[in-house]
């Protein structure tokens, strides 16, 4: 398990109480479930934007590199735009599919916190969510670092 990942949870479980999803938007896209017993439970991992846009590009014969941006609609008129269209609403809608599937199953009731590097792009097109915090794995350092030095 990533230290970044528990650290994650570590600073979700403080600041938002049990029963979490947490979503981390950097090179991987990571789910974490924290339970409404306090616990890690475990959780998910997909490619982030950074390995899809380089999979494309490296991968095929034609399709360029691609800037991440708000595309301008969902349908895109030319190979850049198309690109664009399909890694932001293709992740949005991996990211609603996954929490549908847990809110409705394992994680009724929990609040979902989005955060990482690429999560205010994806922001306005997810659906599922409930707080966005950019500074989550920095705040849960400092807590972990407070917690020791009250420790001592």
């Amino acid at each position: 398990m990533g230290h970044d990942r528990l650290v994650n949870a570590y600073a979700g479980l403080k600041k938002y109480g049990p029963g979490l999803i947490i979503i981390d938007f950097g090179t991987a896209i990571t789910f974490d479930i924290v339970s409404k017993k306090e616990e890690y439970v475990g959780g998910l991992i997909t490619p982030g934007f950074k390995l899809m846009q380089e999979s494309l590009n490296k991968n095929t014969a034609l399709l360029p590199y691609v800037e991440l941006a708000r595309p301008i609609e969902i349908i895109g008129k030319d190979t850049v735009s198309s690109i664009r269209s399909g890694l932001v609403y293709g992740v949005a809608s991996l990211c609603d599919g996954i929490l549908r599937r847990l809110l409705e199953r394992e994680c009724r009731g929990f609040k979902v916190i989005v955060t990482g590097g690429d999560a205010a792009l994806v922001k306005p097109y997810v659906r599922f969510f409930d707080k966005f915090d950019d500074n989550l794995t920095l705040d849960g350092l400092a807590l972990i670092y407070k917690s020791q030095l009250t420790k001592k």
